[in-house]
């Protein structure tokens, strides 16, 4: 999956118009920087019962209605984690010292660049699940919602995510290093599902 810069653009504020050639150049510069680190990722998959809650079956319950609905009709979810690692926090610091427009740029880019690496982490997983005749449905994150972040906490403990990647919470329960997410992938044996069977065709997640 090739990496799509107009991603950067929308994080920028560009809608209907591209950026000038200095913004373009710069953000070549940034995402050049950013195709250097190393980023990690770690995910597992759980089976789910789905009732207006989400339990991870033995394990633990997601009290959550919007999570419940995404995931109607899934009876599996991928647990994801993923990180652009610490460097990409220390030169967000370094360029919010020393050259606040490329700040700005390279924390596009960076927001940009962890979707992408989860855009490629959930095709992997899609990849595996459709052998079984699963059908994914979108990522969905701690904080969309009525999906607490306080389930971040349940998330770093299964996936082991310090000792794994790297990635901690702040007592904010944001993560840290902060370029970073967490998501649910669902999947559901059911093609009937509208938002399932547009995957299948190839629509964005």
């Amino acid at each position: 999956m090739s990496f799509d810069k107009s991603q950067v653009y929308n994080y920028l504020g560009y809608r209907q118009t591209a950026p000038d050639p200095a913004i373009l150049a710069l953000i070549e510069q940034c995402l050049d920087e950013i195709a250097n680190f190393k980023a990690h990722y770690v995910y597992q998959i759980y089976e789910i019962a789905v009732n207006g809650k989400v339990e991870l079956l033995g394990i633990e319950t997601f009290d959550s209605k919007n999570l419940a609905n995404h995931l109607r009709g899934c009876d599996k979810v991928a647990i994801l984690a993923a990180t652009l690692g610490a460097e990409a926090d220390l030169r967000l610091n370094k360029y919010n010292k020393i050259d606040v427009a490329k700040a700005v740029v390279f924390d596009a880019c960076c927001n940009a660049y962890v979707e992408y690496v989860c855009d490629n982490v959930e095709q992997e997983i899609k990849s595996n699940q459709r052998l079984s005749g699963y059908i994914s449905v979108s990522r969905f994150s701690p904080g969309y919602g009525d999906f607490s972040l306080a389930y971040q906490t349940v998330i770093m403990a299964l996936l082991q995510c310090q000792k794994n990647i790297g990635l901690t919470l702040s007592q904010d329960l944001l993560l840290v290093p902060t370029k970073s997410v967490t998501a649910l992938v669902g999947f559901t044996p059911n093609a009937t599902r509208e938002d399932a069977a547009a995957i299948q065709i190839g629509r964005k997640s």
